[in-house]
């Protein structure tokens, strides 16, 4: 009996123990990842946050920021998100003015998941939404005062949920639910046919060239076709609108073919920013946005989709390294986007470097034909009036080194609006750079502004240039920079390729007369008023102007990465050419599929091993953990320049833990006590902060369009205020 009792006893100690060591072990793996993500587990108990000192000052305190400002700063940050979208929406097409819309076309009906399930943002790296704040298509049409027809609604909401959409399905709804009732309802809401079409990719999961059914990720879908061809058959219509969700550049040769008669660029919108955009369709808002990318018929007919995607090594018996799975070759060189339409346009017109031959055309095998390659160019948009340009004069300080262009806008039309002054040049394309491989687009953009214009009137702005912007890199011959000598042609336009028919114009005259069109194929003549030249004082190619850094000329800028070139590595039969505009059939890219890894390679994937510099210091070189006569804490520091000594007599109160603390980044960093530096929360979101407030309702930070919009604002007042309104994000939710 006894022993019966002693073996219990020692098995409820064997149980009690196992327990305790199981409590231990939580707790220490709680307490160690609640250490490594201490910025996040005090943001999210509000320690540190409203309550802390930064610098002296008490924020929640001293009534800097408050309920009350908070409530006033919610409104302006909203207001902001729509004033992204009025302006950063880009109206790309508009047949016979279909909009604005007039105050009796109201009754409207929807098409395309995008309309009631848009693509707000990515996923990945952005704030999370506040429903009952968020705006669809479909909710901003109707604030608008729209009659949006509830039975396609209704249909939409009963329909079999379609495939996840993703970076290689669309994940549009199956047509069979347009039955004959839903189609019936369409005579009664026919004023208008709306069409969302949206298209989505994140971080770490580019959009697929080409989808498991074969088809462009950026071409029409099938279901999507079905939705036109339904709008089209049904007769009932009497305008079809198109929103385009999508940050991508979709394909948009089929508007004809549909009879769309309005399309609308409005990127990825963020949670609160639709409403803007229907303002642009209402004619509340004149649009002023212009495309941040080239739109093609075919988005495969870019040399760079050629060896677009990851690619394998090949390591024959060899042991792969950690460090190298794939690898991409960028055969396409400069000509990227706007680069190589421009640039080949330019040279089919001018008979140079075959550029007409049918060598990487997608659209037809008759020859290059820029009218069939490009749909939208670089830089494009459409207004509700019309605006002439004029480039007056250009002016050139070389004590700075700067370049001023006038520029005057009048605005002929009706309408007041914003206009967008785009600056682009052409530099010289040399022997020299044929020889040495220094390739040169046709145009680039130099710089911009936007400015008010009301109808009827004319203004002028001036847009300065640093002058290194027309330098071009030689890696081969100076390995540096250079300035070539010759002709540099300045010019304006409503985008890349109408700013290049102005040079063409001006730098060709009767030569192109006939020659020169738009991307619709419509032959143009050139604005030659809107084109300033300036000729190079150096009558060879210039090595040395822009030989040293213009940020410290005691250092020489030249070659540091050859070995980020294939060829550095590659066997001979496996090295690459890259694309020239000098001949474009020989030298266009071809794919590389894999990459042998011989010897040299191998040990350059080696990336786990560091080898310590001979002159590199160590700790001991170094004055830490000084007292100071008079202490110098972390807010003495604000403002003070980055190369003051002060910061060495500073950093010299620290000890190496002090150094280390800040070293960490998991969600935050910890306080620094001996410098009074307070700890922080750290979260990514480059389209809203993943966080929330720590006033009044206390919701989700503000998701924010996206950048793509904020870049086709084309307006320096818009992009500035985009990172103060993000900074009041900051304060508001204590990160």
């Amino acid at each position: 009996m006894a022993q019966k009792e002693t073996s219990s006893k020692s098995r409820r100690w064997l149980g009690l123990s196992g327990a305790a060591v199981l409590v231990a072990n939580l707790v220490l793996t709680g307490t160690t990842i609640a250490f490594q993500q201490e910025g996040e587990v005090n943001h999210a108990l509000g320690i540190e946050g409203a309550g802390a000192s930064y610098g002296g000052t008490e924020f929640s305190a001293d009534g800097t920021l408050s309920d009350a400002s908070y409530e006033k700063y919610i409104e302006a940050a909203y207001q902001f998100c729509e004033q992204e979208e009025e302006e950063g929406s880009v109206l790309l097409y508009n047949r016979n003015n279909a909009l604005p819309l007039s105050e009796s076309e109201r009754n409207v009906t929807v098409f395309g998941r995008g309309s009631i399930d848009p693509v707000f943002r990515s996923t990945a790296g952005g704030s999370s939404t506040n429903p009952d704040y968020q705006k669809t298509p479909v909710d901003a049409l109707q604030d608008a005062g729209f009659n949006v027809n509830q039975t396609v609604l209704d249909a939409y909401a009963s329909a079999e949920a379609p495939k996840e959409r993703s970076v290689s399905s669309v994940g549009e709804y199956d047509p069979a639910l347009f039955t004959g009732s839903v189609t019936d309802s369409f005579a009664s809401y026919g004023d208008v046919a709306f069409v969302t079409l949206s298209r989505f990719a994140t971080e770490g999961n580019d959009l697929a060239m080409v989808n498991d059914k074969g088809k462009r990720m950026l071409e029409l879908d099938d279901n999507e076709k079905a939705i036109f061809q339904k709008i089209k058959d049904s007769g009932k219509f009497k305008k079809t609108v198109v929103l385009l969700n999508s940050v991508f550049a979709m394909e948009m040769d089929w508007l004809d073919e549909y009879n769309v008669d309005a399309v609308l660029w409005v990127g990825n919108p963020g949670f609160y920013g639709m409403p803007g955009a229907i303002r642009v369709v209402t004619g509340e808002v004149n649009p002023s946005g212009h495309t941040t990318a080239t739109f093609a018929a075919n988005s495969l007919s870019a040399p760079s989709a050629e060896n677009f995607g990851l690619h394998a090594y090949n390591y024959g018996s060899k042991t792969p390294r950690a460090a190298g799975d794939s690898f991409v070759s960028y055969n396409e060189g400069i000509y990227v986007g706007y680069r190589y339409y421009e640039t080949r346009y330019e040279d089919t017109i001018l008979g140079q470097g075959n550029a007409d031959s049918a060598v990487g055309t997608k659209a037809s095998t008759d020859g290059w034909n820029y009218a069939e390659e490009v749909c939208f160019p670089f830089g494009y948009g459409l207004s509700y009036t019309n605006y002439e340009y004029s480039l007056d004069k250009l002016d050139y300080n070389s004590d700075t080194d700067t370049f001023t262009a006038t520029v005057t806008v009048n605005n002929t039309g009706d309408r007041d609006g914003k206009a967008t002054v785009e600056l682009y040049a052409q530099t010289p394309y040399t022997d020299y750079d044929k020889q040495n491989n220094v390739e040169k687009s046709s145009i680039q953009l130099l710089g911009y502004d936007k400015i008010d214009v009301a109808a009827g009137a004319s203004e002028t702005v001036t847009v300065d240039v640093p002058g290194y912007f027309l330098a071009s890199y030689d890696a081969k011959g100076a390995k540096g920079y250079i300035l070539d000598a010759g002709d540099y042609y300045f010019a304006v336009g409503n985008g890349a390729h109408e700013a290049l028919n102005n040079v063409l114009a001006a730098k060709c005259g009767d030569a192109v007369a006939g020659k020169l069109i738009d991307q619709d194929g419509n032959v143009v003549t050139g604005n030659t008023a809107a084109v300033a030249t300036w000729t190079a004082p150096n009558t060879e190619v210039d090595t040395q102007k822009y030989r040293n850094s213009r940020y410290n000329s005691d250092v020489e800028v030249t070659n540091t990465f050859d070995d980020a070139d294939v060829n550095y590595w590659a066997n001979d039969d496996e090295k690459i050419t890259y694309l020239s505009r000098s001949a474009w059939d020989t030298t266009y890219p071809t794919t590389l599929e894999t990459l042998t890894v011989n010897d040299k390679l191998y040990n350059g994937l080696n990336m786990q091993t560091y080898v310590k510099a001979a002159d590199a210091k160590s700790v001991s070189d170094f004055n830490l953990g000084v007292e100071l006569d008079e202490k110098i804490n972390f807010s003495d520091m604000i403002g003070v320049a980055f190369d003051d000594p002060k910061w060495n007599d500073f950093l010299s109160q620290l000890t190496l833990s002090d150094l280390l603390i800040n070293m960490g980044d998991s969600k935050g960093i910890k306080a620094v006590k001996a410098v009074n530096k307070p700890g922080c929360t750290i979260v990514d979101g480059p389209e809203g902060m993943n966080g929330q407030f720590k006033y009044g309702d206390r919701r989700n930070c503000t998701g924010w369009a996206t950048l793509p919009i904020v870049g086709a604002t084309w307006n320096h007042d818009v992009q500035t205020r985009f990172g103060e309104m993000y900074g009041e994000d900051a304060l508001y939710a204590s990160i």
